[in-house]
């Protein structure tokens, strides 16, 4: 049906088949126009329309653009009375009737809908009433529109059905029961972390994340510096401190930069600052004009450590010393009159009792090579004391000799992967060597 406006003083306004009753607008137009006035004109210098805030001339329009409140009109069901503000067909300024937003509730008239809602102007049902009945095992709900009551009705075999383990998904009738259905396969559901797994509950059929993987490896992002961290009540800890050791050397220590993902770098020490000689049998060195040094020795018995021989006694803590011999040797032979053979006359005059390890370093290879099985480290030291032959000593997977050479006064030290003697020469006094480097 077409809508008809009239203008006019205290004239109806019919919309969209409905009638109401309008009043003259209290904010007129001012540009020459009378509330009497029988242009058509909306704008300009006529009037402006009854019921419409806008005017003629430079008239300004009113609060309200309808005249009338359109909240008064009753409109069918899933529409609404609306304003007309220009954004639907028809006069603008008057009241229009339209259609209610999608989702809007409404009512079917139907006992067996329910949450009905309006779609497009129109009322339609939603889900199947139940009566808020639960279903028996393999059964459905059904709703009698006649009698505005519910029952139920059996399932035939093979329909789906629901099991009372929701973590069971495509179960189907057999003769009444529900039966069958593969677990729900939670494997791919997000986790807060690999200390927990995803795990369907039964009650609801949801996968969930539980505490899992108790003691297994795992790995922390955020302390990149800790390695061998376990899961523990559901967190990455634990853990010891990544070892990067094998970049120290002197004045340069081998550390771990968390800012770089845990890489391990090597740091300068300052003068005077503590570092590492790598001899774990002496403590607080410190970096002298870029030397590690002045450390003092560890004589503490601590049975079988690094340090001390097995059953050290602990009311002789000197058990625990090092004996170290070092000087600086010129290829060659050493003369047997020099201050460094007394020396080396002196340190292997201590060589008496149980040794822990005997390491072999110098200039060319600043951390050496050492045999730190107690019973062969206790032998090459003792043969160096009494000045008797040790040869072919397997080692750490070195070959280790005292010895060998047979010189008049004295011994050589040697170590070695490969056959060779380092050159044996009988006129050495004291020379340790690896492989075929001569040191001495």
């Amino acid at each position: 049906m077409k809508a008809a406006f009239f203008r006019g003083w205290g004239l109806l306004l019919v919309v969209g088949g409905f009638v109401g009753a309008c009043a003259a607008s209290p904010d007129v137009g001012t540009g020459g126009g009378s509330p009497n006035s029988s242009s058509s004109s909306s704008s300009g210098s006529g009037a402006g329309d009854v019921g419409g805030g806008a005017s003629g001339g430079s008239g300004a329009g009113g609060e309200d653009l309808c005249a009338m409140d359109c909240s008064t009109i009753v409109p069918p069901d899933c529409h609404q009375a609306v304003c007309n503000d220009g954004s639907y067909p028809g006069v603008v300024g008057a009241c229009v009737v339209v259609p209610a937003a999608n989702g809007t509730s409404c009512d079917d008239g139907q006992f067996c809908t329910t949450a009905d809602t309006c779609q497009n102007g129109s009322c339609v049902g939603g889900p199947q009433n139940d009566c808020g009945m639960a279903p028996p095992e393999c059964t459905a709900i059904t709703c009698d529109e006649t009698t505005d009551s519910c029952g139920t009705t059996p399932l035939q075999n093979g329909d789906p059905c629901t099991p009372s383990d929701l973590c069971l998904v495509g179960a189907t009738c057999v003769n009444g029961l529900c039966a069958g259905g593969t677990p729900n396969d939670c494997f791919f559901q997000p986790v807060p972390n690999e200390c927990y797994e995803s795990v369907c509950n039964p009650q609801n059929g949801i996968c969930e994340p539980v505490v899992g993987n108790e003691g297994e490896p795992c790995v922390d992002l955020t302390t990149p510096c800790l390695v061998g961290k376990t899961c523990t009540s559901g967190m990455c800890g634990g853990g010891t401190p990544k070892d990067c050791s094998q970049l120290t050397q002197g004045c340069v220590l081998g550390v771990c930069d968390a800012n770089q993902g845990g890489m391990c770098v090597a740091q300068a020490v300052g003068q005077g600052m503590a570092c590492d000689d790598l001899d774990s049998c002496t403590v607080g060195e410190i970096c002298d004009m870029g030397t590690c040094g002045m450390g003092t020795p560890i004589t503490a018995c601590v049975d079988n450590d690094a340090c001390c021989a097995p059953g050290c006694d602990e009311t002789n803590d000197s058990d625990c010393a090092k004996e170290e011999y070092s000087q600086s040797f010129p290829q060659g032979t050493v003369s047997q009159t020099s201050q460094q053979c007394v020396d080396w006359q002196t340190f292997s005059a201590q060589l008496t009792g149980a040794f822990t390890a005997v390491t072999i370093r110098g200039s060319q290879d600043p951390v050496g090579v050492t045999c730190n099985v107690p019973s062969m480290a206790t032998q090459l030291c003792n043969a160096l004391n009494t000045k008797t032959v040790v040869s072919g000593l397997n080692c750490n997977g070195r070959v280790w000799n005292v010895g060998d050479c047979g010189p008049t006064v004295g011994y050589e030290i040697n170590s070695r992967t490969t056959s060779g003697d380092c050159s044996c020469d009988t006129s050495y006094t004291v020379r340790p060597c690896i492989n075929n480097l001569n040191w001495g």
